[in-house]
């Protein structure tokens, strides 16, 4: 059997950078954890935040931690994570995080006007439910680095 040793500071190097992300519309809540790792030009993030109440005051939006390639600029419906809103104690619904403005992600879901599912919209105070004390937001994505 053949023993590799691995050098610390190349353990160092792998593990995941936390940062805190601007949340423009958010208050009062936990930001649990907003980590993200960058490999060459690909970023990969993650967050959890958690609410005390119903403090969503406008789209919900959070900061990325590395700039984004300008391909991403013209392209606000273009989705770039998965987001997971739980409602505590009653159920959770899929989302996206899709581009906003600048170097934002905003909460987005599919909503039916008919038949099928056609429109997307912000999450807000009152979108998808009315946020309450303990309720979370998970989003975890990639995209390209400038």
């Amino acid at each position: 059997m053949v023993q590799t040793k691995i050098p610390l500071s190349q353990v160092a190097e792998e593990a995941w950078e936390s940062y805190v992300p601007d949340t423009p519309y958010l208050s009062g809540g936990t930001l649990n954890y907003a980590k993200y790792k960058k490999i060459g030009k690909t970023v990969h993030y993650r967050i959890k935040y958690t609410l005390s109440g119903a403090n969503i005051s406008g789209p919900a939006s959070f900061s990325l931690p590395v700039a984004a390639h300008a391909d991403y600029a013209q392209s606000d419906y273009e989705p770039i994570g998965t987001v997971i809103l739980r409602d505590t104690g009653v159920n959770g619904v899929t989302a996206h995080a899709m581009w906003a403005t600048g170097q934002y992600i905003a909460i987005r879901i599919m909503k039916a006007d008919s038949t099928y599912v056609t429109n997307v919209t912000n999450v807000s105070s009152a979108v998808p439910f009315t946020w309450g004390s303990g309720d979370q937001i998970y989003i975890q994505g990639t995209y390209e680095a400038a």
